[in-house]
């Protein structure tokens, strides 16, 4: 008897589990999922049934069933490493982070440095750096050979604002030959490092190797096209960006099409009604639109106040949708018109205590995830009291900015094609318009440009929006020194400049979208919805 599985077990399930441990190194899902429902018959109280079911699950993409397959696993062998590392980031993906991370603190007792370096991965999808950086040190100091802890290393200093050390972390890998590709990206994407003559030359030659692994060559393109603009060189830089757009359009796909319709449904399923009465959610203020907007400066200004936490871009939300989504059978959102205000009321406590954690300290919390604009009508429902931030920056700029930006896996497809972002940015504005003829008195545009221009009074006023006095630290958002995990983490660490305009270099090459924007409106500056 395995003391693991905590039972003996026929020679045709042994056999069994043996075929399905081969399946999922192979990555072969389709084999794994075939042999799950007999091991399942023949050995249901084994740990080692409910791990690789888990696993199973996870390839086959169906989290949730994943996360129920390690708790069950846990009941048989309670002190199992590789089933706590599982069930606890699976619990940290789910949004029960506090329960998840417990999960991981018990394996890290037993554990090597890989449940190290797990426990510090959940820790920074987490949004907490400090406790990251601490981990994954730990994992170092024991001798951890995996890159990936070099690569989290470098990712906690940046995200606290330690660029220099950030960026001799990224340095050292490069020299040592560790993920190359992954180190010159994100050096560069910091957008607050200089590169040298002798960077450039070394960032050419890794680029222009032959037969590169594509995703490499994809981390290489962008970051040689941004190095181009560096260096003044926008004409060689815009054709690097588009091809390097062009290499993850054949990835990824975007259907632009399908997302008007998306955003059409949106409409017919939430008429533009606000209940001022309710104050369920008065303590969170949420920031939307689209990525690269000035959402960042937006939620460090907020949290500078002492009143304030930034939580950074939550996933809570669009989890608790799709969790309801799924048990209701219903996409998102076809089931809306059937939700009652009960339903609602019970979403909306659920995301209060999912995200609770942000108010231990402050009593007021941000959730600056871009995407929440396509859910104002669900927040509205969930949450009435809740105070939200449109935030906007000139349309042209937004669109090149997100055009220049590689975006993680699975995110962001519209951003890697120019008509896709003219298209995206219409469907925003589309919604966002719709959203505000409800006359909703919790909904703010905050446009970046004006802020730029007249920090003292916008920040006043954005400020009495949210229902905070004036605090002056709010002045000097480069000041803060909470952890910052977007891409404009560097940027927003420098003191406010009057411009960011960066599309002027591109007149000609943006002039199609720049005349499609404008039919808009805006397009040179920010307009009211």
């Amino acid at each position: 008897m395995n003391a693991l599985d905590g039972a003996a077990i026929s020679p045709r399930a042994s056999a069994l589990l043996v075929r399905w441990r081969k399946a999922l190194a192979a990555n072969d899902a389709a084999e794994a999922d075939r042999i799950l429902p007999a091991v399942m018959l023949m050995a249901p109280e084994h740990a080692q049934t409910w791990l690789l079911a888990g696993r199973t699950h996870l390839v086959n993409r169906r989290p949730e069933e994943a996360l129920s397959a390690f708790e069950e696993g846990l009941r048989f062998a309670p002190d199992d490493i590789d089933l706590l590392e599982r069930a606890g980031a699976a619990r940290v993906a789910s949004g029960r982070v506090d329960e998840g991370l417990d999960l991981l603190r018990r394996a890290c007792a037993g554990g090597g440095t890989a449940t190290w370096l797990e426990y510090a991965i959940a820790l920074d999808r987490a949004a907490r750096a400090e406790d990251a950086l601490v981990a994954v040190e730990q994992v170092l100091r024991r001798g951890g050979k995996d890159p990936r802890a070099g690569l989290l290393r470098a990712r906690c200093l940046q995200m606290l604002g330690r660029v220099d050390e950030a960026a001799a972390q990224y340095r050292a890998m490069i020299r040592s030959g560790q993920r190359v590709a992954e180190c010159w990206f994100a050096l560069v994407d910091m957008k607050a490092v200089v590169l040298s003559d002798d960077d450039w030359k070394a960032l050419s030659r890794v680029a222009e190797q032959p037969r590169l692994p594509e995703y490499d060559a994809i981390l290489l393109g962008f970051t040689l096209a941004r190095a181009l603009e560096d260096r003044g060189l926008h004409d060689e830089a815009f054709n690097a960006f588009e091809r390097a757009n062009e290499r993850v359009r054949r990835r990824a796909g975007w259907d632009a099409a399908g997302h008007a319709v998306f955003v059409d449904d949106i409409m017919l399923a939430f008429p533009p009604t606000h209940e001022p009465h309710v104050d369920r959610g008065r303590e969170v203020i949420f920031l939307v639109g689209l990525p690269r907007s000035g959402s960042t400066l937006v939620e460090e200004v907020l949290a500078m106040h002492p009143l304030v936490e930034g939580a950074s871009e939550l996933p809570t939300l669009p989890a608790l949708l799709e969790r309801e989504s799924k048990a209701r059978r219903k996409s998102f959102p076809e089931w809306c018109g059937d939700a009652t205000e009960a339903d609602w009321a019970r979403l909306g406590k659920a995301y209060l205590d999912e995200t609770a954690r942000w108010r231990g300290q402050r009593p007021l919390s941000t959730d600056k995830l871009p995407d929440n604009w396509k859910y104002l009508g669900a927040i509205r429902r969930m949450l009435p009291g809740a105070r939200i931030v449109d935030c906007r920056r000139d349309p042209v700029e937004t669109c090149w900015s997100c055009y220049k930006q590689l975006f993680a896996p699975g995110l962001a497809g519209f951003a890697y094609s120019l008509d896709d972002l003219a298209s995206y940015y219409e469907d925003y504005r589309r919604l966002m318009a719709y959203w505000s003829h409800g006359g909703d008195p919790g909904l703010r545009v905050q446009g970046h440009e004006a802020l730029l221009a007249d920090p003292d009074g916008e920040i006043r006023t954005l400020l009495s929006f949210c229902g905070l006095d004036f605090d002056e630290r709010c002045l000097r958002p480069h000041e803060g020194r909470r952890s910052i995990r977007t891409t404009s983490s560097a940027q927003v660490r420098m003191p406010l400049r009057r411009s960011t305009a960066r599309t002027l270099a591109y007149a000609a090459q943006l002039r199609e979208l720049r005349q499609r924007l404008e039919a808009l409106g805006g397009a040179s500056g920010v307009s009211p919805a």
